[in-house]
């Protein structure tokens, strides 16, 4: 894509027309029960140009940025509900390109703003929609910009359902959808000796998708021979991915770039050099299971034994779950080491805005929009920089919506990942060693505990 502000349908890789309206996007874009790509981009298309764009917007899924352009010279501009492929707001201008964005405002590193430096530091990514500077921020999952023929930039919201509305979707409901989105694509889904993984591959198996899957990590990573396991147990086609050293300063150049300088890179280098490697083997979709904190306990963890208490300890949240290491203030100087002195606070002040009714929403909220978010959004803008598509489906925001009153009696352990897996996977169940399942299925081995 060209780097410009609030840039036309023409410049966008993919896009469908239709009586005078333009859909164009960026990602993988799909409806439910069609296919991605063109066909649910041209039935998405005819609802905005039936009713409001906004609204129509909403019924789209997977991982996008999009602009539809009406007959009367509008742009209306969209990133998926979860937020993790969005434009980035500056001035009078939206560009899908982060660093075009802070140097339309005229920045460079001797103006960032200390408070957004050591965050970034501290964690190695931005939460919710910040970023380096406060006049540069994310595009929200709600937020529909419009772009006037005048010049002037128009915010609204696009109306998402709310959580706790009847709104959202299951889990298998989302997989069946995303396994006919992706039917007849290229598809490599991470899988590790986690259940986020496995529990992806088991409902994208159930529903008919074709894919491969792969794992990546140094000669004896004790992830591999699990990882292996399944996949040999399920029929599908299992890949070790190294990430050899020698080219590592050449690696993490490649990741700024392709992340826009938005993530971590050592710690991403792992990753940024399997999705490199896939995208040269001509794989189109990759599918990751980030986002599995959604689903489970992981979140709520701190507040035990008291998981329905109504107000949320935000600073307890915080110290445990979002930022429990934090960088000494004796290693920076001057704006840097005031900046690191107020972070925690600030961070704070800024988790307000998501607070619900009680503590469990809150803790969900921040995750999916704070934490998470930020935490796979990078990440899968390296990827489409790499003309991979990538997806985080336990990330979907009408999942969220759908199993945000999920019982905490499924959340603990992560029971509900452990009962769709032995329901829809059994054959998981098969491989070796056979006490190794039984544990990770919830039963304990014979003779254990």
């Amino acid at each position: 894509m060209n780097s410009q502000a609030n840039p036309g349908p023409e410049q966008f890789s993919q896009r469908v027309e239709l009586a005078g309206w333009t859909l164009a996007w960026e990602g993988l874009l799909y409806l439910p029960g069609r296919r991605a790509g063109g066909e649910s981009a041209e039935a998405l298309l005819r609802l905005a140009m039936l009713g409001e764009v906004g609204p129509a917007s909403c019924c789209a899924r997977g991982s996008y940025w999009m602009v539809i352009a009406g007959p009367d010279g509008r742009r209306h501009y969209f990133t998926d509900p979860a937020a993790l492929l969005p434009g980035f707001i500056a001035g009078d201008g939206i560009w899908f390109h982060y660093l075009d964005a802070l140097r339309s405002e005229g920045h460079r590193l001797e103006t960032l703003d200390p408070d957004g430096v050591v965050e970034f530091l501290n964690g190695g990514r931005f939460g919710a929609n910040t970023t380096h500077h406060a006049s540069v921020r994310g595009q929200r999952g709600d937020d529909w910009v419009i772009w006037h023929p005048s010049g002037r930039l128009e915010l609204r919201q696009r109306g998402l359902p709310a959580l706790g509305s009847d709104g959202g979707e299951g889990l298998e409901t989302t997989f069946e959808d995303l396994a006919t989105a992706l039917s007849g694509r290229r598809v490599s889904v991470d899988l590790t000796a986690g259940l986020d993984s496995r529990l992806i591959v088991a409902l994208l198996h159930h529903f008919g998708l074709e894919f491969e899957t792969a794992l990546s990590g140094q000669p004896g990573y004790s992830e591999f021979g699990p990882a292996e396991a399944v996949a040999d147990a399920l029929g599908l086609r299992f890949t070790r991915y190294g990430h050899p050293m020698e080219d590592f300063e050449d690696v993490l150049v490649d990741q700024v770039r392709a992340s826009q300088g938005l993530i971590d890179v050592v710690s991403s280098y792992r990753a940024s050099t399997m999705q490199a490697t896939r995208a040269a083997e001509g794989f189109e979709v990759v599918v990751g299971g980030v986002g599995g904190e959604m689903i489970n306990d992981y979140a709520l963890l701190q507040d035990l034994p008291f998981p329905y208490r109504k107000r949320a300890d935000l600073g307890r949240f915080f110290d445990l779950r979002l930022m429990s290491n934090r960088m000494p203030e004796q290693l920076l100087a001057g704006d840097y080491r005031q900046a690191q002195a107020g972070l925690r606070q600030r961070i704070l002040t800024r988790l307000e805005g998501f607070r619900l009714d009680h503590a469990a929403g809150t803790c969900l909220n921040i995750f999916h929009k704070h934490r998470m978010a930020s935490v796979a959004s990078p990440q899968l803008r390296a990827s489409w920089h790499r003309g991979l598509a990538h997806l985080a489906p336990l990330m979907d925001y009408h999942l969220f919506v759908g199993t945000y009153g999920l019982p905490m009696s499924d959340r603990l352990a992560s029971r509900l990942h452990r009962r769709l897996i032995r329901e829809r996977a059994p054959a998981i169940c098969g491989w070796n060693p056979p006490r190794a399942c039984r544990f990770m299925m919830g039963r304990p081995p014979s003779g254990g505990t």
